[in-house]
């Protein structure tokens, strides 16, 4: 991959830090959020949720608008996420491996345990319901994957409605004041996004003019 010359003088300075998307993950084969809504509404088999189906389709209606209808159904949903963003430790994790020998640094809006699996579980992901240890992010060369919007093994957490990113992302929250520090300090790479991704875009809105140099790379 031919990296920008920012990117590897970030690299050198030991100043990179990787925000990952959903696109990273991809190839594991796990629901997008437009798969895991129509999941969701099928199992259940109510028609005033079937009925958001073909506005699901067309687009009509985002996932997370989706989402939010059938919110009711939120102990479905986390059973899901439980159930389903587990990935197996027989699978290929050479990409996260690659990411790991460029930096040690790891943000990740995604719920599974790639990362952990990729490091053989050696470094303890800091999730955004501990203050303490978020507040040891970054701190030192001490490396670490901060999970932004939560983890399958505690689906209850997960950042999923838009009322839970409101909280996240508008409230006065620890993980906001770490990912502003990180971001006023360091070289961000965002890796398996794209600009219709409603999590890059929300990021986007609340935290443009403290940006460093972002660069993006979709999957």
């Amino acid at each position: 991959m031919n990296l920008p010359t920012e990117i590897k003088e970030a690299i050198n300075r030991n100043n990179l830090v990787v925000f990952v998307g959903s696109g990273l993950s991809s190839k594991f084969g796990l629901p997008t959020w437009k798969n895991l809504a129509k999941d969701i509404i099928t199992d259940i088999n109510d028609k005033k949720f079937n009925d958001l189906l073909p506005l699901l389709e067309s687009g009509l209606f985002s996932p997370i608008e989706v989402l939010d209808k059938i919110q009711e159904e939120h102990t479905k949903i986390r059973t899901y996420i439980k159930k389903h963003f587990k990935i197996e430790k027989s699978l290929d994790f050479s990409l996260h491996k690659k990411i790991f020998e460029v930096t040690n640094s790891i943000i990740t809006t995604n719920y599974d345990n790639a990362f952990e699996e990729a490091c053989s579980n050696t470094i303890v992901p800091s999730k955004y319901t501990s203050n303490f240890n978020i507040s040891e992010i970054n701190k030192s060369e001490k490396p670490y994957i901060f999970k932004l919007h939560g983890c399958h093994t505690e689906p209850d957490n997960c950042i999923i409605f838009s009322e839970d990113y409101k909280k996240l992302y508008e409230g006065d929250t620890a993980s906001k004041e770490k990912l502003k520090s990180i971001f006023l300090d360091k070289t961000i790479l965002f890796v398996g996004f794209s600009f219709s991704d409603p999590d890059i875009n929300l990021i986007f809105s609340k935290l443009d003019k403290l940006l460093k140099i972002i660069f993006i790379i979709s999957f």
